[in-house]
């Protein structure tokens, strides 16, 4: 069968799927696979910046005993994927000496949104689940995560003066210009009202979020068309840094939102960076 045939079949699946080496690098990851994650580039991936640390043995073992007495190994994990539960089969394929995985949601579980109803972003939920494999990624490539809380300034005004359809007008279009503004590999969601959280990965160094930041700030600030009136809106942003600031997400989500607030009281179209010892200023504005 023609390669790419085989692809678009493995990607109309709604189970996830994936290919792995001996040394879990991921070879192929099927579309229900992307959307679960939030990664949309899998190569130079390993399925240790996926799932927690203390799956990463038990995997090992049972790729091992597939390939060893050469069958289909099944197994329950908890937790394996955003804390969900999955039943992993795995498959042994000598001819390549790679290992098919196909992960089995629990159908008991209730299945989240995974996308905001009026933006089509990711839900907060969703990219919590996200967040904790971007820093798995980070801790494995030792490599920086910046989080980036985002709250609209000037919102309200235009939601009071045009009605509710501006203002879904509005939330839609800088979602978009967010969206199209960050790289594949990066995450954003929409926090709740009209903020945002965006998660940027692969850092060098948290400082070098600054330069994305700035682009994101030069996008939000653009009019926008709400039906022949034009209207501007702003954003104050604030920044933490895995592993500069702290290592746990929910941690580093609420030191993104205090900086946030920070920046707010110095204007608009600020961001500050996290200062999580100090409360009266944050470590530097963009």
């Amino acid at each position: 069968m023609d390669p790419d045939l085989l692809a678009y079949f493995h990607d109309m699946i709604p189970l996830e799927m994936c290919i792995l080496d001996s040394g879990l690098n991921l070879i192929y990851a099927n579309e229900a696979l992307t959307k679960s994650t939030g990664i949309h580039d899998f190569s130079g991936r390993n399925m240790k910046s996926l799932i927690p640390e203390t799956r990463l043995g038990t995997l090992q073992v049972l790729l091992e005993k597939s390939r060893r007495e050469n069958r289909e190994i099944r197994y329950r994990a908890e937790g394996l994927i955003g804390g969900e539960d999955r039943e992993v089969i795995i498959k042994y394929h000598h001819e390549t000496g790679t290992f098919y995985a196909v992960l089995v949601r629990d159908s008991c579980q209730p299945i989240k949104e995974n996308k905001d109803a009026l933006t089509g972003l990711a839900t907060r939920e969703i990219f919590m689940e996200r967040g904790v494999q971007l820093i798995h990624h980070a801790k494995r490539q030792k490599t920086c995560v910046a989080l980036v809380f985002m709250d609209l300034n000037g919102f309200k005004p235009v939601n009071d003066t045009y009605g509710h359809k501006a203002g879904d007008i509005v939330l839609k279009v800088i979602s978009e210009r967010l969206q199209s503004t960050i790289r594949k590999t990066d995450t954003l969601a929409r926090f709740g009202g009209d903020e945002f959280i965006l998660g940027l990965s692969d850092l060098k160094a948290g400082i070098h979020a600054s330069l994305g930041v700035r682009r994101l700030m030069k996008a939000v600030a653009e009019p926008i068309d709400i039906g022949g009136q034009l209207v501007s809106v702003s954003g104050s942003f604030g920044i933490s840094v895995y592993p500069d600031d702290n290592s746990d997400l929910k941690t580093l989500v609420r030191y993104a939102d205090e900086a946030m607030y920070q920046a707010k009281t110095r204007g608009l179209g600020y961001a500050f960076f996290s200062t999580p010892h100090k409360t009266s200023s944050g470590k530097e504005s963009v």
